[in-house]
């Protein structure tokens, strides 16, 4: 692979402690590798422990050292396994570690499909997926006229929400005269409010965010009573 393959910036990520990895395609071209090195390096794995074995039991006799990587006791002693039929072979089976399904480092929770570095952009993904989704679905069910904003008991909390709204305007306009125009907010008010985050105005007044832009933006005029609030909310004191 050396010999033929011409390798590029793309097949390696350098980690901020300066950890190469290698990337896909060419991590996938690698693994599809690894039953050769597996079959290769299984007889050097089993004499190597079973010199250990011999080290640690001093030459005394003990049991046969399994041999799962090379079957090598299951093919001289067939015979003997059959007289053991409960006897059980433990294969062995080599786990990949697991890595960023990304960027491909190495992670050491098992609980984690991402790095710290690359599971911001997707949680970002998968917000803006679920918001697709939630627009999709909720065009499909106003298509077959079963929109759950509108009816039911969202219509009964809109009435009462609406009710509560014109109670508390009658009663603020039989406690205040003089009340200013529509010209005054937008000339005194509303162009202060450019810079005030939607946020803040939506928490003040209690309005909806897509509400609050079409008031900062002079598109709508709260009620007289929101006055004072989003004038203190403003960049700059009345004058």
């Amino acid at each position: 692979m050396l010999m033929s393959r011409s390798f590029s910036a793309g097949d390696f990520f350098e980690t901020r402690q300066g950890v190469c990895r290698v990337l896909p395609p060419l991590t996938r071209f690698l693994a599809e590798t690894a039953p050769k090195w597996s079959k290769a390096i299984a007889p050097l794995v089993e004499a190597a422990a079973r010199v250990l074995m011999t080290d640690r039991t001093g030459g005394r006799r003990h049991r046969a050292m399994p041999t799962p990587l090379t079957q090598e006791n299951r093919r001289a002693g067939r015979g003997a396994a059959q007289r053991h039929p409960s006897r059980l072979v433990i294969a062995y089976n080599p786990k990949m570690p697991l890595a960023c399904r990304n960027c491909g480092v190495i992670l050491n929770n098992r609980r984690r499909q991402y790095c710290n570095e690359c599971l911001p952009q997707r949680q970002t993904e998968m917000v803006a997926g679920w918001v697709d989704a939630g627009q999709k679905a909720l065009a499909r069910l106003r298509v077959v006229g079963r929109d759950p904003a509108h009816g039911g008991y969202a219509g009964f909390k809109r009435g009462r929400r609406n009710a509560e709204h014109v109670r508390t305007a009658i009663e603020w306009n039989r406690q205040h005269e003089g009340l200013r125009n529509e010209a005054d907010f937008l000339r005194e008010i509303q162009p202060r409010l450019q810079n005030v985050p939607l946020r803040d105005i939506s928490l003040a007044t209690g309005f909806s965010l897509g509400y609050c832009s079409l008031i900062r933006r002079g598109l709508r005029v709260p009620h007289p009573r929101h006055w004072e609030v989003l004038q203190q909310h403003g960049e700059k004191p009345l004058a």
